[in-house]
């Protein structure tokens, strides 16, 4: 994910210069719309993305240098909330309907656009982080919540079912095996690779999400809060993540990494990681809010799964996080109580369908939307493609907003690094076998960055 900090050591606020202005802001985003699934990857839709990925950073840097959020201002003003719902949705059915029928016709010419495409659920998601911090934003929402709950209850199911494996089995083998194990991996291989940590990324990043939307629990609709309690029943697997911690690895002897921000970072085993926090805020959330517990159905198998909790919730917990205390003495009287029933009430319950992601899926023919895809991207010639990379370049531009990222880090293995391709001058490196390691995968975008460099 995008990751903006000041790059001043006295914590004085650095001047910068805005990537999209206020009015260009306000422009941009009157004139977003929806696109239907048959338009994903398209010109147009590609134009969007590229929009709405100016907004998304912009966004992040007003957030960072505690300047006026015009972005979220401008979301609320034209009413574009649910229209960004909406992008997400049908990206997510696109990647499950329309993305295993590519698979077979992935290569290297049509890779980096398909990236792209995958890419743009992260870019909503990261904007949506951002714009739902604001409490307005989440009430401005309204119903449509139903539909980012179920998305974000998708994405925890995820996370609870996460298991991550080494990229190439390294088992007793010395450094140049693993590397040529590397360099032959096919196109398709190194597409699941990448959609695997995108996916993993995105996925921590709803926590945010959801931690948001749950702050709003006294306020939200009736039909949204239950969404979130009983027909998701969101409260179990939010304690799996718990006692799992998928944001955490231990490395070999002492000492774990934390997934931060979009990367692997060496952590603090005594500190609470963003991601820890954000779930057990969750959880206090709909544990503690008077209205959560009238109307959440609890019954024996949820009482057990939220006790299992107490365990966790200790001194190094409490200095960290101070309203945990109140959560474990919480649970400690529900242990001792019978299950409560007071949710169970008489009278006729109505419940929103989610309509939005229902309509998206109302086909059948994605088979045929997979050629037609593909047929596009192949269609595209060599003068669309440059234009297409330098549209990319202006976008990720790294000269222009280096002074706003943390040191960079090794696209190998997460290390600082020192060294730049000299290419395209977007990727960083901390030695020449981690470059080596790395090429196959960069190697595309690489080409068409470093392309439209050569043709300026």
């Amino acid at each position: 994910m995008l990751q903006i900090v000041k790059n001043n050591s006295t914590g004085e606020e650095s001047e910068y210069s805005h990537k999209v202005s206020p009015f260009e802001a306000e422009t941009n985003i009157s004139n977003l719309q929806n696109f239907e699934i048959d338009e994903v990857a398209s010109e147009r839709w590609s134009n969007q993305h590229q929009t709405l990925e100016a907004l998304n950073f912009q966004a992040h840097m007003n957030i960072q240098n505690k300047r006026d959020e015009y972005i979220t201002s401008g979301m609320l003003s034209f009413d574009k909330i649910g229209l960004l719902i909406h992008e997400l949705l049908v990206i997510e059915v696109w990647q499950s309907k329309v993305f295993p029928h590519l698979m077979s016709d992935i290569n290297s010419e049509i890779s980096t656009q398909i990236y792209f495409v995958l890419f743009h659920e992260a870019t909503i998601v990261n904007l949506l982080e951002v714009i739902l911090a604001e409490k307005s934003a989440v009430l401005a929402a309204d119903e449509l919540l139903v539909e980012l709950v179920d998305y974000s209850s998708r994405k925890i199911a995820y996370l609870c079912a996460w298991e991550e494996a080494d990229d190439v089995d390294t088992k007793n083998e010395d450094k140049s095996t693993i590397l040529k194990k590397i360099l032959e991996r096919g196109d398709r291989e190194i597409m699941i690779q990448n959609k695997k940590q995108l996916d993993f990324s995105i996925a921590i990043s709803v926590l945010s999400i959801l931690c948001s939307i749950t702050d709003q629990c006294a306020e939200l609709p009736i039909s949204v809060l239950t969404r979130i309690l009983n027909t998701n029943n969101m409260l179990p697997p939010l304690a799996c993540l718990i006692s799992r911690s998928p944001w955490l690895k231990r490395k070999d002897g002492r000492g774990i990494r934390v997934f931060e921000n979009g990367s692997w970072k060496d952590g603090d085993p005594e500190a609470l990681s963003k991601s820890e926090a954000q779930v057990w805020l969750c959880l206090y959330n709909m544990l503690m809010e008077p209205t959560c517990q009238q109307k959440y159905d609890f019954n024996d198998a949820r009482k057990e799964a939220v006790l299992g909790l107490r365990p966790y919730l200790n001194e190094r917990l409490f200095n960290q996080l101070p309203i945990l205390p109140d959560l474990l003495r919480h649970l400690e009287q529900l242990s001792i109580t019978c299950v409560p029933n007071s949710s169970i009430q008489g009278g006729l319950l109505v419940e929103l369908v989610p309509e939005m992601k229902l309509k998206i899926e109302n086909r059948t023919d994605w088979k045929e939307l997979a050629k037609k895809t593909i047929s596009f991207l192949k269609s595209e010639n060599g003068d669309q493609r440059i234009n297409r990379a330098k549209k990319l370049a202006d976008l990720y531009n790294l000269d222009d907003m280096e002074m706003f990222f943390d040191d960079p880090k090794c696209a190998g293995c997460g290390k600082i690094a020192a060294n730049r391709c000299s290419r395209c001058r977007n990727e960083w490196y901390c030695s020449r076998q981690c470059q080596v390691g790395s090429w196959k995968i960069h190697k595309p975008i690489c080409d068409l960055l470093s392309k439209d460099k050569n043709k300026n």
